[in-house]
């Protein structure tokens, strides 16, 4: 008989601060994706009481940032997954009358009007991130408003001096050194309190290069003769959508594609697996946002790698009165996977699949499909789904290289 080994006892608090905290990690450029995950955190681990915010420091925490504003030609406001929904109202409220130019991470999108003439662009690993990337180390201020770095896959975090302004600690419990808590609520009504620097009109043009090519990178044309190119899918979706549309994606390449493009106007409007990435997620997600606001239309936006995983998912979808809108952008393998494997230098492995009929699994389920290369046909056939209150699987054939050309 096999003796039991009890397994020695593990100080949760002390593997999340060492496997969440990066900023420690010093390295020479800011594209660099390898972390060590032995390093010491540089802010401090706060537990219980100590972990709250004081609201009494709003006031004076608001002069602070206003002082840091006075004095930057180039600000950029980042705003990540710390910030409460609830105060989507005041934060778009303070970047609007002040214009201030703001970026988000991909699990906030929607916090503030991505068509807004101020939004620079998703931060955090998606597509154009390279782009983004330079707009970070172009600006010569960053306030990371509820920014935490659980959602980014570089170490810019680290690299490049941010004015952290946080009501509560890290994933992790960490809160940046030099850092103390405040109520995002009331700084953000100090703020609003104070009438903008007198800088604040030369802030917008200081980003309109890094708006310009993120624009000009959704506008290309697909390398293949009967796919369509991934911008035109985003393109003919957004404009027969309503602004309060839900959007889930699943895991792979068009995740990246849509957590960047996808023009996000209100806050809780865009779900999508960032970090631990499940693949499969799209399609459940949609069922949920359905059941939980079913007057609101749904997309979910998939690759046929994650679609062929729980395509079945559909006939629950049907059952239970959950109706939505699926795109299936079709590229016959996980190209994410496969870019990852190519940008190694290695060959492509257990990749490539062969076609898949995404029309035939969604009649299978009782739902109506269709395949299209036409952005015009797609965006037709959304809006009639929309209005009838029906679900569709629409089929897009996209190539694999146009993907490269994005991220």
């Amino acid at each position: 008989m096999m003796k039991a080994v009890n397994p020695k006892p593990v100080n949760p608090t002390a593997v999340n601060t060492k496997a969440v905290n990066t900023t420690a990690v010093k390295t020479t450029a800011v594209k660099t994706k390898t972390v060590e995950m032995d390093t010491q955190p540089t802010g401090r681990v706060l537990n219980g009481e100590a972990a709250r915010a004081r609201p009494a420091d709003a006031r004076e925490k608001a002069r602070e940032v206003v002082g840091l504003l006075a004095k930057a030609k180039r600000p950029l406001v980042l705003i990540g997954l710390g910030i409460d929904p609830a105060n989507a109202t005041r934060i778009r409220r303070w970047v609007n009358e002040w214009d201030v130019p703001v970026a988000v991470t991909p699990k906030v999108k929607g916090i503030v009007d991505e068509t807004a003439g101020n939004f620079v662009g998703v931060v955090g690993g998606m597509a154009a991130d390279g782009l983004m990337c330079q707009a970070l180390e172009a600006a010569d201020l960053l306030i990371g408003f509820g920014l935490d770095p659980v959602e980014i896959d570089k170490t810019w975090h680290a690299e490049l001096p941010i004015h952290w302004v946080l009501e509560a600690p890290n994933v992790g419990g960490i809160v940046p050194a030099g850092t103390e808590l405040v109520d995002h609520a009331q700084i953000l009504d100090a703020l609003l309190g104070d009438p903008p620097p007198s800088a604040c009109s030369m802030w917008r043009a200081a980003f309109r290069e890094f708006q310009q090519r993120r624009g000009e990178m959704l506008d290309g044309r697909s390398g293949g003769w009967d796919t369509m190119w991934p911008g035109d899918i985003v393109h003919a979706l957004a404009a027969v959508l309503p602004p309060d549309a839900i959007v889930t994606t699943d895991v792979g390449s068009h995740k990246y594609l849509f957590g960047q493009f996808w023009p996000s106007r209100q806050p809780e409007t865009f779900w999508m697996s960032n970090g631990l990435s499940g693949m499969a997620y799209g399609l459940s997600a949609a069922i949920g946002a359905k059941l939980a606001r079913p007057d609101v239309p749904v997309l979910a936006a998939v690759g046929d790698g994650g679609f062929s995983m729980n395509a079945q998912e559909l006939e629950t979808a049907e059952r239970v009165g959950a109706p939505f809108v699926t795109v299936v952008l079709e590229d016959c393998s996980y190209s994410l996977i496969k870019l990852a494997q190519e940008g190694r230098h290695l060959d492509p492995y257990g990749t490539d699949f062969r076609p898949i009929d995404t029309v035939k699994m969604a009649e299978a389920c009782g739902v109506d499909g269709l395949r299209t290369s036409n952005p015009d046909e797609l965006a037709a056939a959304a809006r009639r789904a929309v209005e009838r209150g029906r679900s569709l699987v629409i089929g897009v054939p996209v190539s694999y290289e146009d993907y490269r050309r994005l991220f």
